[in-house]
């Protein structure tokens, strides 16, 4: 399916700066991360941009003690590496929720193309749009294996849903639950973090078909859907499980990071209050 070229400037590459035996240094990139905007419905409403990224993007960098930067496009469709350092990062009160914010400055000398918060698929979406299992998705990242030598080049994955997030998943490493999408989407490393968005032509009753497609923003790549053999209920093995899970895709809802949004600290933040000093 054919879409604008815009929607590949909504995302960009995090990544940390290492140095290598020589002393001399490079970037390790982590991950994809996208824009989204809140507000500007009209001129005289104000407006706030947020880059949005997995939380283990995130994370995975500040236990290493390393800083991130975003590898992202300026108006001169040239690559520029833009550090991080002393932006505050805001995570979901639920551990396993793997989503992350940062609320960003005026971006004038970058090319990017913000998703509107509109565009979230949120529950009531769900329910009205009838967006379930069998829709069309589209996975947009940033191709970190050919990055590109002067400007970032943006990938777009398809795929479908799988399954809806009805009953919750749970983290192979702790043990805890989770709500994510099951996605039967062709993935690669690097798309951590990227926007996926369902692709609906029908009305709540599918047999009806309109008119144009409408695209909504589902949510972000969590990651391979992490299935080992002790858990499985069916015999197979490992070559079976490893291409299982490279099969299938996890998805975090973006109503995760709506929650996020909303959150007391976050909100804060857009109020011109520190965070830090709430009781």
């Amino acid at each position: 399916m054919r879409i604008s070229d815009n929607v590949k400037h909504c995302v960009c590459l995090v990544c940390t700066r290492e140095m290598g035996e020589n002393g001399d240094h490079f970037y390790q990139y982590r991950g994809t991360a996208f824009f989204l905007q809140m507000g500007r419905r009209s001129r005289s409403e104000q407006s706030f941009l947020y880059l949005v990224t997995s939380r283990r993007n995130v994370l995975a960098a500040q236990q290493e003690g390393k800083l991130l930067w975003l590898r992202i496009n300026s108006h001169q469709e040239t690559a520029v590496y833009f550090s991080l350092q002393g932006r505050h990062w805001h995570f979901p009160n639920d551990p396993e929720v793997d989503a992350a914010v940062l609320l960003c400055p005026g971006f004038r000398n970058f090319r990017y193309q913000a998703i509107p918060y509109e565009n979230c698929a949120t529950n009531e979406d769900l329910r009205s749009r009838g967006i379930g299992i069998g829709d069309e998705l589209l996975v947009v990242g940033s191709f970190a294996n050919q990055q590109g030598s002067q400007k970032n080049m943006a990938i777009i994955r398809d795929g479908i849903i799988a399954a809806m997030p009805d009953e919750p998943l749970y983290n192979r490493q702790t043990g805890l639950p989770y709500s994510a999408y099951l996605t039967e989407t062709r993935s690669t490393g690097g798309l951590r973090g990227s926007p996926v968005f369902a692709c609906v032509d029908h009305d709540v009753d599918i047999s009806k078909l309109a008119g144009r497609i409408r695209v909504r923003l589902l949510g972000l790549v969590r990651g391979h859907w992490d299935r080992d053999l002790a858990s499985s209920p069916f015999k197979m093995d490992a070559h079976e499980i490893e291409a299982m899970n490279h099969g299938i895709v996890t998805v975090t809802p973006i109503t995760e990071v709506i929650n996020l949004l909303h959150q007391e600290d976050t909100a804060q933040e857009r109020r011109g209050e520190d965070p830090g000093s709430a009781v």
